[in-house]
């Protein structure tokens, strides 16, 4: 997509994006492209000060909006509310919840001791690491 071409590394949002488009209302992927191509060249090229005034605008509404959308999604289900809270407490004290917590302590500390004595290692030995 053009987006990328500005360098922001969008391409994946861009294209779902894109893909949301065409599946919901049937857009073109290429007007979508050139719609996205132009807003944030209308952002971006206008320097800090505008990606700051953008960004003050639509961060609160984007904010609004989440919260909007998820008391919907809650107003919707709301029949569900209970039973999943129920599933959640029920399925917390089972032996398989219990060893996936064990596991992930155990990776978690393995992590933290390997990275804890690769870090306080004396720099003759890792430099051995990075150059060949």
């Amino acid at each position: 997509m053009a987006v990328a071409f500005f360098g922001i590394g969008t391409f994946a949002q861009v294209n779902a994006i894109s893909d949301a488009m065409t599946i919901a209302f049937d857009v073109p992927t290429w007007v979508t492209a050139l719609v996205l191509t132009l807003l944030v060249a209308a952002v971006t090229l206008g320097g800090v000060t505008r990606i700051a005034n953008v960004a003050k605008s639509l961060v609160p509404s984007m904010a609004l909006a989440y919260i909007i959308a998820c008391l919907g999604i809650l107003f919707s289900f709301s029949d569900q509310i209970l039973p999943t809270f129920d599933l959640v407490i029920t399925s917390a004290f089972t032996p398989i919840s219990a060893a996936g917590g064990f596991l992930g302590a155990t990776v978690a500390q393995a992590l933290q001791i390997g990275i804890t004595s690769w870090a306080t290692e004396d720099l003759d030995s890792i430099r051995g690491y990075f150059y060949c």
